[in-house]
């Protein structure tokens, strides 16, 4: 558990020093169209988990969403599935957005 707040804490300084958005994963041919999923279990393609990006939400808008989209479509990802904002445990607390980037194998 520490170690994954280690790992959050690290990320989020690399997000926040340097960039807004940060992928790692694999990368395809860009796609022009995505699925967006919010549950794993709603995904009807078989798919293999390629990548994970991770945003600052800076506020209530979609633009946290829309950049997610927007890289996923850059690395050529067939869906993606939002797994919510989270928070960071410090005094001043950033909220993130994170999403899985899926491929499907059908």
């Amino acid at each position: 558990m520490k170690i994954n707040h280690i790992l959050t804490f690290t990320l989020l300084s690399g997000l926040i020093s340097c960039s807004t958005i940060s992928y790692t994963g694999e990368t395809y041919k860009p796609s022009d169209k995505i699925d967006v999923y919010y549950k794993e279990k709603d995904v009807a393609h078989p798919y293999k988990t390629v990548g994970r990006i991770i945003t600052i939400a800076r506020n209530k808008d979609n633009k946290a969403k829309e950049k997610i989209i927007e890289k996923a479509k850059s690395v050529g990802a067939d869906a993606v599935i939002f797994s919510g904002v989270y928070f960071t445990e410090e005094k001043t607390a950033s909220a993130y957005e994170k999403a899985d980037v899926i491929k499907y194998t059908d």
